[in-house]
């Protein structure tokens, strides 16, 4: 897997707008992407939140606004 951070951030962005991640899943892939040694960075909480407000999951999508600003 990639070390880039943008590349990370861009399989968020892609995974959440076609609606292929389920809830949940947003936290694997972000600590997956902290197994492989890259800090997600506020472009990627924005992908991922982006992606869970389209899905209507507003709670969870407060759930990673948190751990962004915690981070």
């Amino acid at each position: 897997m990639s070390k880039r951070v943008a590349t990370w951030s861009q399989y968020c962005d892609c995974f959440y707008s076609n609606q292929l991640l389920e809830s949940g899943e947003g936290i694997e892939l972000l600590s997956m992407m902290k197994e492989a040694g890259v800090a997600p960075n506020v472009v990627t909480y924005n992908a991922v939140i982006d992606g869970v407000v389209i899905s209507g999951k507003y709670d969870e999508a407060l759930m990673f606004k948190e751990k962004m600003v915690e981070e």
